[in-house]
C-alpha cells in the first residue's frame, strides 16, 4: 500500500483507497450465419457496462464500451473497440478510449510426444 493512506497529509483531490468495480457483457454473433468449418470468420458484436463505485467516498462512474470482435480459424481474435463515460462525478485521467488487441491460442502446444 501507498504510504499516504497512513499518513496526515490532505491531498487534493482527495484520494480513494477503497472501491468496488463491476461488469456486465452481452455479445452478438454476426457471421456465419451457419456453421461449416473451425475455419470461418466469426463476426461478433460486443457491449460491457463498466463501472466502479468507491466505499470510503461516493464516487461512481458507469461507462459503455462496444466493440467488434474477429475470429480466425478458432484460435486468433481481434478486438476493436471503443470505451466511454456515460455518467459519474469521479475525477479520473482519462474518460474515453479505443481498444485494439490481439490474441493467439496455441491449441495443444504443450501436447506430449508418443515414443
Amino acid at each position: 500500500m501507498d504510504a499516504s493512506r497512513y499518513d496526515k497529509i490532505a491531498y487534493t483531490p482527495a484520494r480513494n483507497y477503497q472501491a468496488m468495480r463491476y461488469s456486465l457483457s452481452a455479445g452478438y454473433l454476426l457471421l456465419p450465419r451457419e456453421y461449416n468449418s473451425y475455419e470461418q470468420l466469426n463476426l461478433n458484436l460486443y457491449v460491457e457496462l463498466l463501472g466502479q463505485q468507491t466505499l470510503d467516498r461516493k464516487k461512481d462512474y458507469w461507462d459503455l464500451a462496444p466493440g467488434l470482435q474477429f475470429i480466425f480459424n478458432s484460435n486468433a481474435k481481434l478486438n476493436l473497440g471503443y470505451r466511454f463515460q456515460v455518467n459519474g462525478n469521479m475525477l479520473r485521467s482519462g474518460t474515453q478510449s479505443m481498444l485494439i488487441s490481439y490474441e493467439r491460442t496455441f491449441l495443444e502446444a504443450l501436447k506430449k510426444r508418443k515414443r
